[in-house]
């Protein structure tokens, strides 16, 4: 339920020698404040994203993501996927960097599902070894924006923000936690999608889930140079629908949530989510 569950709202800029200290007290106060939603404001105010420390549970919204979709949705062949890197610093400060990728079906390896998950270690590492952004790494030029003017000012092929974190067609995604103290549960609880997306109840209900399937963490040898790096979770967007709430996808709006652990200091591991609104529909990219 909302009301169980506190925000810890975490500047992305933020390089403070005290910011961990602060952190860490803020998800402390959090679990202390049980029944209330509260925000905790880090940094000297610029753009922030939210982290939000869970007390309850949320009830699924729609079909649960980590189950396999429908057995008459078509098969699942991608032409774009993206990668979402979220780069959770030691002081657990949170900027986010996202940007998607386009191939040809039949001609590119990444159209095959080892080859889009080569393909997104590759851009991955790209953007670790480089230290810029997605849509500076070498040999991996991501989509670009064919309405740059609907997207993040300044931004022609990647975006910082999650208000453009919206899709339009068929798209993996791959969702990647650089810190390797970053703890995920099981596959039924890495995603779940909720009633109310961050505005609250005040803005209406989303859209239930009839797009997002198949949420897995890869692990292990899959993982590749991330190995001890960070987390990384795989996700199929097939860009369904709701036939319950809406016949045009124009309209489609989801409140996502991505579950994880962090280390809370004296408060032991603290369950946390990150919760960006998505969307499918002709008005969203790619």
């Amino acid at each position: 339920m909302r009301d169980e569950e506190q925000i810890l709202t975490s500047e992305r800029s933020a390089d403070d020698a005290g910011a961990e200290a602060q952190t860490t007290a803020a998800i402390a106060g959090a679990l202390r404040q049980s029944r209330r939603e509260r925000e905790w404001g880090l940094g000297d105010g610029r753009r922030v994203e939210h982290i939000r420390v869970i007390v309850g549970e949320d009830d699924p919204h729609g079909r649960e993501a980590h189950l396999d979709p429908p057995g008459d949705y078509p098969v699942f062949n991608p032409r774009f996927l993206c990668v979402l890197f979220m780069d959770f610093r030691p002081d657990w400060t949170l900027a986010i960097n996202h940007a998607s990728y386009d191939f040809v079906p039949d001609q590119d390896p990444a159209v095959s599902e080892a080859g889009r998950l080569a393909k997104a270690v590759a851009v991955i590492d790209g953007k670790i070894r480089s230290g810029g952004d997605l849509a500076d790494v070498p040999h991996h030029r991501p989509y670009a924006w064919r309405y740059p003017a609907l997207h993040q000012p300044g931004r022609t092929h990647d975006s910082t923000t999650f208000s453009d974190f919206k899709f339009k067609s068929p798209t993996e995604i791959f969702l990647f936690m650089n810190n390797p103290n970053v703890v995920l549960g099981p596959s039924a609880r890495l995603i779940r999608f909720t009633r109310y997306g961050s505005l609250g109840s005040s803005a209406g209900e989303m859209n239930e889930n009839q797009s997002f399937f198949r949420a897995r963490e890869v692990t292990g040898a899959q993982l590749g140079v991330l190995n001890n790096r960070g987390k990384l979770i795989r996700l199929e967007n097939h860009a369904r629908v709701d036939p319950m709430t809406s016949t045009d996808v124009r309209d489609q709006s989801y409140s996502m949530n991505i579950r994880l652990g962090i280390n809370g200091g004296g408060a032991g591991i603290i369950p946390v989510i990150i919760d960006p609104d998505t969307g499918n529909g002709q008005g969203n990219e790619p």
